[in-house]
Parts: C-alpha cells; sequence; structure tokens
C-alpha cells in the first residue's frame, strides 16, 4: 500500500487519472494472464501484478523525461534498479510469489506508459514507437488469452525451456 501510494500520486500527476487507472487495470490484468497460463493451477491475489506495472511506469517516465529530472537522477535511478532487482529476485527465490504474474505486469505496465505519456513533439520515431507498443500489448493479451481458453498450458514451457516448473511448488 505504501509503495502504491508512493510511486501512485506521481504517475497519476503526470499521466492523469484515466490513463494511470487503465495503465494499474492493465498491468494487473496481464500480469495475472500471465501468471494463469504458466501456473494454470495456482491461485494468485493480490494487487502485485499492478505495482510492477507501476514501477514499469516510473521507468519509462524517468527515461522521457531524463533531461528534466535534474542532478538526483542518477541517484533515483540507482534506487529504481534496486527495487527492480529486488523485486524480480524475491519473486524468483519464494516458490509463493507468482513470478511470471509480476513479469507480466512489468511488461505490460511499461509497454502501456510508452503509449500513454504526455509528449511535447509529436516525431516519426516516437509514433512508430507507439505503434510497435500497441502491437506488441496487442499480440500479448491475444496470445495469452488463446492459450488460456485453448487449455495448452504446456506451450510457454515448450517455448521458454527456462519458464520450465519455476512457478510450480511440489509440497516438500
Amino acid at each position: 500500500m505504501i509503495f502504491q501510494l508512493r510511486f501512485g500520486f506521481a504517475a497519476e500527476k503526470y499521466y492523469g487519472m484515466r490513463h494511470y487507472v487503465l495503465i494499474y487495470l492493465l498491468s494487473g490484468m496481464g500480469g495475472n494472464l500471465l501468471g494463469a497460463v504458466t501456473n494454470p493451477y495456482g491461485i494468485a491475489i493480490g494487487a502485485s501484478t499492478s505495482i510492477f506495472g507501476l514501477l514499469a511506469l516510473v521507468g519509462i517516465y524517468s527515461w522521457y523525461n531524463w533531461d528534466k529530472l535534474g542532478p538526483g537522477r542518477d541517484c533515483n535511478m540507482i534506487v529504481y534498479g534496486l527495487f527492480i532487482v529486488y523485486g524480480f529476485l524475491m519473486s524468483y527465490l519464494n516458490p509463493f510469489i507468482d513470478l511470471y504474474g509480476h513479469l507480466g505486469g512489468y511488461l505490460v505496465g511499461g509497454l502501456a506508459g510508452v503509449m500513454l505519456i504526455r509528449r511535447e513533439e509529436t516525431t516519426s520515431r516516437m509514433n512508430i514507437i507507439i505503434k510497435v507498443c500497441f502491437l506488441a500489448l496487442l499480440a500479448y493479451f491475444s496470445v495469452l488469452l488463446a492459450l488460456l481458453f485453448t487449455g495448452d498450458y504446456e506451450c510457454i514451457n515448450k517455448i521458454c525451456s527456462f519458464c520450465n516448473g519455476l512457478n510450480e511448488y511440489n509440497g516438500d
């Protein structure tokens, strides 16, 4: 809750309430969708996938506004990097935490954050980046929803050998 208050207010102020709520909800849905596909018999609760989406949002904001952040930006990025490393490391080491949900929330939050960022100028390069992010987000949700509704959960493990069994708890 503290994290949502600390970073949520800043993100909401920059993105606006509608875009902030949209990114928060998309991150939650995208993360939980990836978690459900990679571990279909697991139970996931909470808003941690949305929180990881907010973490990605902070990174996107810092990347886009790097020149405006001032002299403390390097220290802020070190702290940001430590948050990311700690969050994903704890997700990886604890079998009861949904690593893939967090990865999915981070990915969706980052893609949506790039698409909805307030731009001062419209360049062709940024328009291409936004279109690529939109297509990636569309493909992400389409593939995961197709996998979820067809019941082919093993497809993920065939594609990514690293993913095989990381979220499964064997009860030992």
